[in-house]
């Protein structure tokens, strides 16, 4: 077997050996039961007993903005927030690991944040609501009903990206004297130039002298 195809067939099945992914969505945040903004004010966390990964996280926070409250939050009150951190990537039904965040993002003290969550009935506890978009900008609500209730996402700067960075090519030797200029994609040549005419070698001697 030839050396180049040696290379295609690696690169075959390289590509094969690729996983395959598939993307969450953000839409499930308009699935969610409240919307809100709100500001953290105590985390605790339990690890989970091996071999699970993850902790069991216990959250409070205010409530600055209540956009959207079938349970009748308001501003200034406070709510408790339960759900499991795993860090570990998610797979699809059919296999294919999620891109994105795979679970609720780790609240931390002080934070504030957008909270789109789920309340059972009875239960003052609220847990995540649109999954590994819970406490995230609300890119899965439309852009309608965002400005219509005052939700801001952001947004991709109007400035035009940056230039890609210039490539690095090594310089190439000019062809000798005489040498057959190279086609695009082969080297020069690298056959000496002849040998010069006698009448030129005669007339070259003269004006030396």
């Amino acid at each position: 077997m030839t050396k180049s195809r040696l290379i295609l067939t690696a690169v075959i099945a390289g590509v094969a050996a690729m996983p395959a992914f598939a993307m969450t969505s953000p839409t499930s945040q308009a699935e969610a039961q409240e919307w809100l903004e709100i500001k953290v004010s105590l985390v605790e966390t339990t690890k989970l007993e091996p071999p699970a990964e993850g902790q069991d996280v216990n959250a409070t926070a205010e409530v600055l903005k209540a956009f959207k409250s079938p349970s009748g939050l308001k501003e200034g009150d406070t709510i408790k927030i339960q759900y499991t951190y795993d860090p570990k990537p998610k797979y699809s039904d059919d296999g294919k690991r999620m891109l994105g965040p795979s679970s609720p993002a780790l609240l931390r003290n002080g934070r504030q944040t957008y909270a789109f969550l789920n309340k059972g009935e009875g239960d003052d506890v609220y847990t995540p609501g649109a999954s590994a978009w819970s406490f995230a900008p609300p890119f899965g609500i439309p852009k309608e009903e965002r400005d219509k209730l005052g939700l801001k996402a952001p947004t991709p700067p109007k400035t035009p990206p940056p230039p890609p960075p210039a490539s690095f090519r090594v310089p190439m030797k000019p062809p000798a004297a005489g040498a057959m200029p190279a086609s695009p994609g082969k080297p020069p040549s690298t056959t000496p130039p002849p040998p010069p005419a006698p009448e030129q070698e005669t007339e070259q001697t003269g004006d030396d002298s």
